[in-house]
């Protein structure tokens, strides 16, 4: 079976299989890499770490790069929440995060918002809860949570299988909306 052809700008035929070798076209959708002389204009690297293999190469790549550790911050959201079952986080997340970060020398800050992912599906004629985030100086500041608006989710736990009337959240990014 042969791949089919695409067109590049240049009007150049090319396979498929064509692009994933490495001399392969650039397109207006290749992705750029900053260079270290780029990224040292920056005060702060702040790396969303969920302790994954994504974020996890991402510190990576800035060390070996040689961005200086001292300049990287990492934050991991609690999607439980501190004050809630948990259900969505796995145990050992929040101590595996911050065991790597003491292990690479990089500091790492909690947030979550109140009453965590339950506290938030499961709201009844309520306003949204506050966030509430780590500090460098070691204080919790939380943010939101003052409107007067209220709201109900009442939509949790999921009660269908069909992904026609799923409902997705702002405050869960484990989900994704089907709009």
């Amino acid at each position: 079976m042969r791949l089919p052809e695409i067109q590049t700008p240049g009007a150049q035929r090319i396979s498929q299989l064509d692009l994933f070798e490495p001399d392969a076209p650039a397109t207006d959708s290749t992705p750029t890499t900053l260079t270290l002389a780029e990224l040292l204009t920056y005060d702060t690297v702040y790396v969303g770490f969920s302790g994954g293999k994504d974020s996890l190469a991402c510190v990576l790549h800035l060390l070996e790069l040689g961005y200086p550790r001292e300049r990287i911050e990492l934050h991991h959201h609690l999607v439980d929440g501190r004050e809630s079952a948990q259900l969505m986080d796995f145990p050992v997340t929040e101590a595996y995060c911050k065991a790597v970060a003491q292990y690479l020398g990089i500091p790492i800050y909690m947030s979550w918002k109140v009453g965590g992912f339950e506290g938030e599906m499961t709201r009844d004629n309520q306003p949204t809860a506050p966030t509430r985030f780590e500090t460098p100086d070691g204080q919790v500041l939380q943010s939101g949570g003052e409107s007067k608006k209220l709201g109900t989710r009442l939509k949790f736990p999921q009660t269908s299988a069909s992904l026609t009337v799923r409902w997705c959240s702002s405050g869960s990014p484990r989900f994704q909306c089907n709009k």
